[in-house]
């Protein structure tokens, strides 16, 4: 956005403060309150009667009204003419054509909306007209020198890929006011206050955002790559309005620019993880993979390499995993590399210094990827500390999240927690498992859902009470010879013995089974 010269006006009041109109005693006639927000881009000394062709809007005009002596239809012509053209005001120096000016003449610029001022002592005109040009010259060589000094300032940024803090406080120092920078969601990216920052960042989190121009804050929109990123809030300032919206304009530039390159960088690097896991995961050289980690600044010598499978949380954007995980490693203070091998998971390996517990770690690594907001589920693989033994920890790593499901309640999982449902969940495609639980349970299913799910679950109730018919019947609030009837009909249909060990093992392994199938693999 271009600074317009004619915007560094004075108001009526700034140059009725002019020295070389103090000494001629100025008094304002008409209403004093447009007097300090009406703008003079420039001054005229008229003595024609008519000044339609001189005068434009917000024009100040000087004049004895000589021409005019006290001929009432002159001035009121005049007074017209300036109050259809929305000059800024005339000022009539008394005591040459006239020694006051009429009540209803003063009504008449009052109505047009036009500031009527005369002095009451001789003034030299040439004084006023050069005082009010030099400091319009002036200012507008300051804003423009302000407005290349903040173009280079943002050009510089936007070359050094600035962070946008370091952009917002660039604002911040060039607008002489609080700048804070929001995503989408309203969470603060940036600021940079002018005073203590907590009470700042209080006083924030308490106050309505603005989502224009209006109120305490003005606020620009940020879009990167075709989506809303975020906004940008400037403070009150007492500097020009035009110089505030292009400083806002260049900043939400710079830093959709910086978001767009970061972002570019965050997919050629996913490119390459993924493509570094695949090897791993392909069992590849050993030779390529030490290097290729080595390059992304992940220790293999002496370190704790640790693989892993984190489930990922609804509403997850790629970019918001990469982001997720960027923090968390952050935050630990371990390297790492992470990758999509399948929908809704991410495969990862990081390496732990040498001399940090390895537990440490994995307690750590879980809390922080879970306080992100981006998993649901973190398990991890035997720790190692080489390369070829980096396939068979990723194949543990896929037991202990096979366990996820059954196991909520747990920050992270690690081998040691793989239970039965892990066991049927990977085994879950075997047809030979389907076979077993077929052959075992296949009458009992077949039959119709409300009395298939009771069976079930009193068969269920019985083997987990360990065959306990007094435990079962408390838990299925039955009587104990309806329990007993409903085994019989099990056993009917099923042509087993229940009370026999043998069957009851079967019997169990081929519920349980048959619960993970229809939950994991439906």
């Amino acid at each position: 956005m271009a600074t317009r010269l004619d915007d560094q006006s004075l108001t009526l009041s700034e140059v009725l403060d002019l020295p070389a109109v103090r000494l001629a005693q100025p008094r304002v006639l008409t209403s004093m309150s447009r007097v300090a927000t009406t703008p003079v881009s420039w001054v005229h000394v008229c003595e024609q009667p008519d000044m339609t062709d001189f005068v434009d809007a917000d024009h100040l005009v000087l004049t004895s009204g000589i021409a005019l002596g006290r001929d009432e239809s002159g001035w009121e012509h005049m007074v017209d003419v300036l109050g259809a053209k929305r000059a800024s005001g005339i000022v009539v120096e008394l005591r040459v054509a006239i020694d006051a000016v009429p009540e209803t003449l003063v009504a008449r610029a009052e109505a047009m909306g036009l500031t009527f001022i005369v002095l009451d002592r001789p003034a030299r005109f040439v004084d006023v007209t050069q005082s009010v040009h030099r400091e319009i010259a002036l200012r507008q060589v300051l804003e423009l020198e302000r407005t290349a000094v903040a173009h280079e300032t943002f050009t510089r940024l936007t070359v050094e890929s600035a962070s946008s803090q370091d952009i917002v406080d660039a604002v911040s120092r060039l607008t002489e006011a609080p700048v804070v920078l929001e995503d989408v969601n309203r969470r603060v990216l940036a600021f940079r206050s002018l005073h203590a920052p907590q009470a700042f960042l209080a006083e924030w989190d308490r106050a309505d955002k603005p989502t224009g121009g209006s109120g305490r804050f003005r606020s620009i929109s940020i879009r990167a790559d075709g989506a809303a990123w975020g906004r940008l809030f400037i403070g009150e300032t007492a500097l020009p309005e035009a110089f505030v919206s292009m400083v806002a304009e260049r900043a939400a530039a710079a830093i959709a620019f910086s978001y767009s390159q970061a972002t570019g960088r965050r997919l050629m690097g996913q490119d390459a993880q993924q493509r570094l896991m695949s090897e791993i995961l392909a069992g590849g050289a050993h030779g390529d993979i030490h290097a290729s980690l080595e390059a992304y600044d992940i220790p293999v010598d002496g370190a704790a390499l640790i693989p892993g499978i984190v489930g990922v949380a609804p509403d997850q954007s790629a970019m918001s995993m990469t982001i997720g995980w960027e923090n968390a490693i952050s935050e630990v203070g371990v390297s790492g590399i992470i990758a999509e091998r399948r929908p809704g998971t991410r495969h990862f390996l990081v390496s732990a210094p040498a001399g940090r517990p390895a537990s440490d770690v994995l307690r750590s690594l879980a809390t922080a990827l879970r306080a992100q907001g981006i998993v649901n589920a973190v398990a991890y693989g035997d720790v190692v500390s080489d390369i070829k033994s980096l396939l068979g920890a990723f194949e543990s790593a896929e037991y202990a999240f096979a366990e996820a499901p059954f196991q909520s309640g747990h920050s992270y999982l690690t081998p040691g927690d793989m239970g039965a449902g892990a066991l049927f969940s990977l085994l879950g495609t075997d047809p030979r498992l389907r076979a077993f639980v077929q052959r075992r349970l296949g009458p009992l299913l077949e039959l119709a859902a409300s009395d298939r799910d009771r069976l079930l679950a009193s068969l269920r109730s019985y083997l987990e009470a360990g065959r306990n018919i007094a435990a079962a019947s408390r838990e299925l609030h039955v009587s104990r010879p309806a329990l007993y009837a409903r085994l019989r009909r099990i056993e009917d249909l099923l042509d087993v013995d229940v009370e026999r060990r043998d069957d009851a093992v079967a019997l169990h392994i081929a519920l349980r089974a048959h619960e993970v199938i229809e939950r994991v693999h439906p």
